[in-house]
């Protein structure tokens, strides 16, 4: 998981430290300015139900296509743990990780023009973004 936090001027180093120190077990805290914590909010704060629904998607392809239920869960699980730890642990880009798995004429190039001719990476992104907007929506609320 990920956090975002910004601090206010008066904030010291040693402050910051402290809450570092809190949202740290969560995963990973980073600073950020203010006027970005709505974004975060967007994308890390309700990113975990749109992955969710992503994974559910998966796992619903896998039983459509004759697994078990919980063998797709599982597939679908270690899929996307795998993919976030394959990212992260080798640096690469997305798009990186996403070439190095194509394989011309093979199946996943197959899968990928599906995926590529459809709307779904503006669908993700708008969802971020409407997430983002609704967070900032809430902060004049409270205003």
């Amino acid at each position: 998981m990920a956090a975002g936090l910004a601090a206010a001027e008066n904030v010291t180093e040693t402050d910051l430290e402290r809450v570092r120190a809190i949202l740290r077990p969560a995963g990973v805290a980073l600073q950020v300015p203010e006027q970005q914590l709505d974004v975060v909010t967007g994308l890390s704060g309700s990113g975990p139900a749109f992955v969710a629904y992503l994974i559910e998607s998966f796992i619903i392809a896998g039983i459509d296509e004759g697994l078990e239920k919980e063998t797709a869960g599982q597939l679908a699980l270690k899929t996307f743990a795998g993919t976030a730890r394959l990212l992260s642990e080798w640096n690469l880009s997305p798009r990186e990780l996403i070439e190095m798995v194509s394989s011309p004429g093979g199946t996943t190039v197959a899968g990928r023009e599906i995926l590529e001719s459809s709307s779904v990476k503006d669908s993700i992104i708008n969802t971020i973004k409407r997430a983002a907007q609704r967070s900032r929506e809430l902060g004049q609320d409270d205003k």
